[in-house]
């Protein structure tokens, strides 16, 4: 098991949100950044700490992919994480019985799939 925190990345220039990533570290975090943001690494900021630290188990129990753009991670502990397959940038996560998100990007249909999808 690695523990993995959350990090925001925004776009320095205009104080953009960019997207919620997991990562070990925030070198890491920030090489997890979206194409075009990717490609200036020097201009991206990180904010450590801004989501719940995770322990990450290395296996999920389950795992659905939907429209080609998100991933669906459900773990024992019952944590859900659903994350962009795009480029990895977390979505949402269902931790200790409820959803929390950033700026309300889950659509719904993909919420409703994952909680029918849950083992």
């Amino acid at each position: 098991m690695s523990k993995l925190n959350s990090f925001r990345l925004i776009w320095s220039p205009e104080g953009k949100y960019i997207g919620t990533v997991r990562a070990k570290d925030a070198k890491a975090a920030r090489r997890k950044a979206a194409m075009p943001y990717r490609k200036y690494l020097g201009e991206i900021s990180v904010e450590e700490g801004s989501g719940p630290p995770v322990v990450d188990e290395e296996i999920p129990v389950k795992t659905v992919r939907a429209r080609a753009l998100y991933c669906i991670d459900w773990y024992r502990n019952g944590n859900c994480f659903v994350s962009s397959m795009v480029n990895s940038c977390l979505v949402a996560t269902f931790i200790d019985g409820k959803w929390s998100e950033d700026n309300g990007r889950l659509p719904d249909d993909i919420r409703a799939l994952a909680m029918e999808s849950r083992p």
